[in-house]
């Protein structure tokens, strides 16, 4: 079972703190997938929203780093890229294998992966807001 969404999780940057608020309900979508009348398709939706929030909120996450010089910064990146490949092979092992209950599976392992890097990565973004060591 996964936390719910709490201060600890925090940037303090909101844009990026709403994007990781999504991470949240990617868990409640799932749990829809597994009572759903379809859930294939239901399951290539998580799949497809996962894709784009990778594909959209780490860029968006590196820029911000990058304006304000996080020193951090290349360490960040390839956690993302990490991440990222992370997401292309739950998409190639979902279109090839047909097995849904491990699809859920490796999702919600995703899902526990993106929510650690929040947790103990992304939070450090605080130091730029804070005035830390950036």
């Amino acid at each position: 079972m996964m936390v719910p969404w709490n201060s600890d999780y925090e940037t303090g940057v909101e844009p990026i703190d709403a994007h990781h608020r999504e991470v949240f309900e990617f868990v409640s979508m799932l749990d829809q997938v597994i009572g759903s009348t379809d859930p294939e398709k239901d399951m290539a939706k998580i799949i497809g929203f996962i894709d784009h929030y990778v594909q959209h909120h780490f860029p968006e996450e590196e820029a911000y780093m990058a304006k304000h010089h996080y020193a951090a910064l290349e360490h960040h990146q390839l956690e993302h890229e990490i991440l990222t490949y992370k997401v292309k092979e739950l998409i190639q092992y979902h279109q090839l294998s047909g097995s849904l209950t491990h699809t859920i599976f490796l999702v919600r392992k995703f899902i526990d992966k993106l929510v650690q890097h929040i947790l103990n990565v992304d939070v450090k973004l605080k130091e730029i807001e804070h005035g830390g060591p950036a």
